[in-house]
């Protein structure tokens, strides 16, 4: 082989390498949901997924909640529009900008259309100020909880919503008085503010969007650790009696299911950190969001 074929087919496979493999995706159409083309047109060419998020929690549950998203991705050389998910009214959505240039929002069929001349090859940043919907909030008057199983972060913020899109979440939440929080990582600063505070959590591991959580609001909070497992819970129970009844068991039960997982998996506990909520009227026994497990208060809290 000649030094210029070598050459040549040096520069091939480098490049077969850098570029992803686009082969068989159409144009992907604006359609309601996630289709498969859409799904495997952003697989393809989407990494480095990161979601800084910031809701402000009003004290009137029939007040909206403001949010702000920053997205940041690494997106491979495409012609094509970007599509995010967001099934709500289009009118929730105030304002995009992408790479530091405002954009008018094109919001169409339960997504927000990213024009691909705004776009760079290589890392991009996306920043909405939007009204998150409540369908998937769960709203009460002195507490709230996400349940983004199985597609419906959608339906509360702009995102990728599709579980193979892994991302990382940094989260703010702006709470009344007396209100706190839980998230998927670890609480990392409490700011007072003049109705309230703000809580800054952590960056979360490596998440699917449907595992992203967050519950807030009146709850009491209790901290053990469990044989060098620091655990947290978060309730709302008002009987003492029933509380000290069966706090005990409820830490040296998880405890000793993830000391039996460990034991059998031969895996160490992956995330950063372990806790739960007991929630009343919980829709279902439990859901199991990392690092911020949801429980039916009364699965837990046994008379």
């Amino acid at each position: 082989m000649s030094k210029s074929a070598a050459l040549l087919l040096f520069s091939l496979l480098l490049t077969s390498c850098a570029e992803p493999d686009l082969a068989g995706i159409a144009r992907v159409a604006v359609v309601p949901g996630v289709t498969r083309e859409l799904a495997e047109y952003r697989a393809a060419v989407l990494s480095d997924i990161h979601y800084e998020l910031e809701f402000t929690i009003p004290a009137s549950k029939g007040d909206v909640i403001d949010g702000e998203v920053r997205v940041t991705f690494t997106r491979a050389a495409s012609d094509e529009a970007l599509q995010l998910d967001f099934r709500e009214n289009p009118n929730n959505i105030h304002s995009v900008r992408v790479n530091d240039i405002d954009i008018e929002p094109r919001i169409e069929n339960e997504h927000v259309v990213l024009p691909a001349d705004v776009l760079s090859d290589g890392v991009n940043e996306v920043a909405i100020s939007f009204v998150a919907g409540d369908s998937s909030l769960n709203r009460n008057p002195d507490y709230l909880y996400t349940l983004f199983v199985p597609d419906r972060a959608r339906t509360a913020f702009p995102l990728f919503d599709q579980p193979d899109l892994k991302a990382t979440f940094s989260l703010a939440l702006s709470l009344p008085d007396d209100w706190t929080a839980m998230s998927n990582a670890p609480m990392a600063k409490i700011t007072p503010l003049p109705t309230g505070s703000k809580i800054q959590f952590e960056t979360s591991d490596l998440i699917s969007s449907y595992l992203f959580s967050f519950v807030a609001g009146k709850f009491d909070r209790i901290e053990r650790d469990v044989g060098g497992r620091q655990m947290t819970m978060l309730h709302r129970e008002t009987d003492a009696e029933k509380v000290a009844r069966n706090v005990d068991d409820i830490f040296s039960l998880h405890a000793a299911a993830l000391d039996w997982l460990e034991a059998y998996t031969k895996i160490d506990y992956p995330f950063q950190k372990f806790g739960f909520a007991l929630i009343p009227a919980f829709q279902y026994g439990g859901m199991e969001h990392i690092g911020a497990i949801q429980y039916r208060a009364d699965s837990l809290f046994l008379d």
